[in-house]
């Protein structure tokens, strides 16, 4: 356990290294800062065309620290972990798993889960995707350190709080070692205590219902469609109808139904909707990625 710790900590030093302003192994010829201004580049420019105000918005969020930038750049922390040697801890059943994608400490938070229990756990899973299992472990030490200079905490208790973290990480997963406990285990106001423990008390107040009111409404003749406001606007025809090409079956789709992907099977299925657009482009997680589209049947 202690060596796995020590070698953690190496890592997640090397990995801060290279965000706050050394030279990257793989980019040895080329100064970080120019690297990772291009890489900024060429991730977000393909977004400029479509909402330039929301990118900018999104450039002057992330100046605001170096844990509000480590948020908006994962795809730079993904490249850095392409050049470090592969962890000891990982074999072939552990090197691609599901990640969450973005882990740090602001995609964690109180929720009711799909079975309706109020629970603490993970967010945002949108740039969830397959790999090593200790790059989700990386991303959320590097962020807890930021967290913690960011807050006036000193280097050693920020250390001390990644080695807790890590701690805890290890002793569930030899609790669940040999079991299926895994399956069903959940953090919920029974095992938990302080903010935790508040977080999820304030989930219990939300409702599937107050959600539905918050974006919908009932039309004259009783049919529930979104709202309009800024955040969410109705798509145009053009959009329509590239979305209804797109599905191969144009025949399904007019102008009140809409593309919907199950996530579970990855299937297609189509929907009688009303559809909107959303502008937000992931602001509020200092991320910018293609327009959602919200389907509700």
């Amino acid at each position: 356990m202690l060596k796995f710790i020590s070698i953690s900590i190496f890592t997640i030093i090397f990995v801060l290294i290279l965000i706050l302003g050394f030279i990257s192994p793989v980019q040895s010829a080329t100064l970080r800062s120019t690297w990772v201004e291009d890489e900024i580049y060429q991730y977000n420019h393909p977004f400029a065309a479509q909402l330039p105000q929301e990118l900018a918005t999104k450039m002057q969020k992330m100046k605001a620290s170096p844990f509000a930038f480590y948020r908006g750049t994962s795809h730079i922390f993904y490249r850095d972990m392409q050049t470090l040697p592969s962890s000891g801890f990982v074999n072939s059943s552990t090197s691609a798993i599901w990640l969450e994608g973005d882990m740090h400490l602001q995609n964690l938070g109180g929720m009711r889960d799909s079975n309706d229990n109020n629970v603490f756990d993970i967010t945002d899973c949108d740039e969830g995707y397959l790999g090593p299992y200790v790059w989700d472990l990386q991303r959320m030490a590097v962020s807890i350190l930021l967290a913690a200079k960011e807050n006036g905490l000193s280097s050693s208790d920020a250390q001390d709080i990644v080695r807790n973290f890590l701690d805890a990480y290890l002793n569930k997963m030899s609790d669940f070692k040999g079991t299926n406990d895994e399956l069903s285990y959940r953090l919920e106001s029974s095992n938990t205590n302080g903010v935790v423990k508040d977080l999820i008390k304030k989930a219990s107040h939300k409702s599937r219902s107050k959600l539905l009111n918050k974006y919908t409404q009932l039309n004259n003749s009783k049919n529930r469609v979104f709202q309009t406001t800024l955040k969410f606007q109705p798509v145009s025809s053009s959009t329509y109808s590239d979305i209804a090409g797109a599905t191969g079956r144009p025949h399904h789709v007019n102008k009140h139904t809409l593309l919907r992907i199950d996530l579970k099977s990855m299937s297609l299925s189509f929907a009688y909707c009303e559809s909107f657009r959303r502008s937000l482009w992931g602001l509020k997680n200092n991320q910018a990625r293609n327009p959602d589209f919200f389907v509700g049947s």
